[in-house]
């Protein structure tokens, strides 16, 4: 019977997708963490990982095994806090880890600065942040708790609406006159996005004058002079370089969370998702929108 290390660099490094990124997260190194898969792997005569475009990915006897793993996993996680909080217990080695996904932009300017608080009574706690434009999979652990924006296509059950991402008109500091500056806005391609349709609808036949692929991109624009731009306020409100124009257009967009149900009773990710929801609720809000 294999013992658990090996079973926890399966999980790993199914979540992960590469084994030295995995290996890193557990404090072994990529040979150790490759010689428990092949071990594993001969124990039940199965091959539990393939390489697909790049990363390792769980084949289907992996995927089988993950409930089970996961479960195990809570386990061992309840049963180490509960030992955390008995005297004279021995503190184990590293740090218990909790994953949290969200597009880059609530990563960057809305949980990352926040983290020391989660953290200051959590010595051994350590934060995953993942930015991803794409949906990372609960059900297959990749993330502990995920913050998506709405409108979501099909709302998942676990969902929960958190609060709203405020957007508002912003231009570089001292542009000449702002309110009549041509747009900028994201890509094409993310037309579906409602802050791009309506600065598309803004812009009139003429359409945005500049384009980016990505919202940082976009912030340089206005950044750079010549351009408004539609930008989430927790972005641009603290940099003294952009002005936020009054009456501009504004919008908001849902924010969802998303956790396992079955994680309920887990106090670390109890505690994370209260943090998450308050953190969200300090966030700066939605202006009035432009009157027309």
């Amino acid at each position: 019977m294999q013992n658990w290390d090996g079973w926890q660099t399966l999980l790993a490094v199914a979540r992960a997708g590469q084994l030295g990124s995995a290996a890193a997260a557990l404090g072994i190194d990529a040979t150790t963490a490759g010689r428990r898969i092949r071990r594993l792997e001969a124990g039940i005569g199965r091959p539990l990982l393939a390489r697909r475009g790049g990363l390792l990915v769980p084949t289907r006897a992996c995927l089988d095994l993950m409930p089970g793993l996961d479960a195990a996993e809570r386990a061992l996680r309840g049963v180490g806090e509960a030992a955390s909080g008995v005297s004279g217990a021995a503190e184990a080695p590293g740090w218990q880890r909790i994953r949290i996904t969200a597009v880059p932009v609530l990563c960057d300017h809305l949980l990352a600065p926040a983290v020391p608080r989660l953290v200051a009574d959590r010595p051994r706690l350590g934060v995953d942040l993942i930015p991803e434009e794409r949906n990372l999979s609960l059900t297959r652990r990749e993330a502990d708790l995920a913050l998506r924006l709405g409108p979501l296509s099909a709302v998942p059950r676990e969902a929960r609406e958190i609060g709203r991402l405020a957007y508002a008109t912003y231009a570089a500091t001292g542009a000449e006159p702002p309110d009549v500056l041509p747009w900028a806005c994201l890509d094409g391609a993310l037309g579906h996005l409602p802050e791009v349709r309506a600065t598309e609808r803004a812009a009139g036949r003429a359409g945005p004058r500049h384009r980016a692929g990505r919202l940082e991109s976009l912030r340089r624009l206005v950044l750079a002079g010549g351009v408004r731009g539609l930008l989430p306020r927790i972005m641009a409100e603290a940099d003294p370089r952009l002005v936020r124009l009054e009456g501009g257009l504004t919008l908001d967009r849902p924010i969802h969370l998303l956790s396992h149900p079955e994680d309920a009773g887990v106090p670390v990710i109890r505690a994370a998702a209260a943090w998450i929801e308050a953190t969200v609720a300090a966030a700066p809000g939605p202006v009035p929108s432009r009157e027309e």
